[in-house]
């Protein structure tokens, strides 16, 4: 890929298409980095996002895009706030850099900068759906899930045939215990978007979860998975039915693969968990809840993996 991008830079200032050599420059510095990320070499990783910015130029604001995107994977909330708020005011049409700058002071425990971020960018537009729906998401990552419900319904009467919003109030509604109307609502999504890989996914999950109808959260499931097979939440989603059904073996290769591809997530670790405990290997189960524990935000799923690493 190096040798590509140096072809496609041409170091001697002949490129007759300027414009056309830096599209092609990202495409293969954004591989560069996201290939180093999968492999664990956050460094090197960051390099090329910095050299990014270097190539493309300051007007440009991908490099830092995926250099916030990266510290907010990592867990990283005060570095990516701080990293987010100095973007935004170079690039202050840049929204992006304004949702980010939510999540990470959601993340911080600081909804009162979240919300006054987000209210800031609501203009009265068919717009404010996505501003909404990703409000929702931050409410929702900290608990507060009425106002969760309240954001995504907004979404929902600004763009009612958008699927994105009806996922985000499945999950809220999931949260709630209002399993009923979570299916009805992935149900509603899934008419809408057939082939939608996220509404497959939770449907089948929330199916597997409860132990219902494992048969169809299968199949539901295995179209996620065929449909993004680097996906780690919809790879954690067939392990967990596979264990679910006494698959250990099988289980325990997509709960691995999960891992590697959702470094921040608290549930899959919880599962691999369980998974290990099955199998007899009881600190190599501890060792996942641990991990687990601290990644996790969910009040029901900490106390629940509590509750197993509190028994001797």
């Amino acid at each position: 890929m190096t040798d590509a991008l140096a072809s496609i830079l041409n170091p001697d200032g002949t490129v007759g298409n300027r414009e056309q050599a830096k599209q092609a420059a990202t495409v293969v510095l954004q591989r560069i980095g996201f290939a180093y990320r999968l492999a664990g070499k956050r460094d090197q990783a960051m390099e090329t996002f910095e050299r990014m910015k270097k190539v493309l130029g300051a007007d440009s604001p991908r490099g830092d895009q995926l250099i916030v995107d990266t510290l907010l994977n990592e867990g990283k909330n005060k570095d990516a706030f701080e990293a987010s708020t100095a973007a935004a005011k170079r690039f202050p049409d840049e929204r992006s850099f304004k949702l980010y700058r939510a999540q990470a002071a959601g993340r911080l425990g600081d909804l009162t900068t979240a919300d006054e971020t987000l209210k800031s960018m609501l203009t009265s537009k068919p717009e404010d759906a996505d501003v909404y729906l990703f409000w929702s998401s931050v409410q929702l990552d900290a608990n507060q899930v009425r106002q969760a419900e309240e954001s995504v319904r907004k979404a929902i009467s600004i763009e009612p045939n958008d699927t994105n919003p009806l996922i985000t109030l499945a999950s809220v509604q999931d949260r709630q215990k209002k399993y009923k109307e979570s299916e009805a609502t992935l149900r509603k999504a899934l008419e809408i978007d057939p082939d939608n890989a996220t509404v497959l996914n939770n449907l089948g999950y929330f199916l597997a979860d409860r132990n219902e109808r494992l048969p169809e959260a299968e199949a539901l499931i295995r179209r996620a998975v065929n449909i993004e097979p680097t996906n780690g939440s919809f790879l954690d989603s067939l392990g967990w039915l596979l264990f679910k059904q006494g698959k250990i073996g099988e289980a325990q290769k997509y709960l691995e693969q999960a891992v590697i591809y959702s470094q921040r997530s608290g549930t899959i670790r919880d599962h691999l968990g369980d998974v290990y405990k099955k199998q007899g290997q009881t600190d190599k189960a501890r060792a996942k809840w641990e991990e687990g524990l601290k990644l996790s935000t969910e009040p029901d799923e900490i106390k629940k993996i509590k509750e197993k690493l509190d028994k001797k």
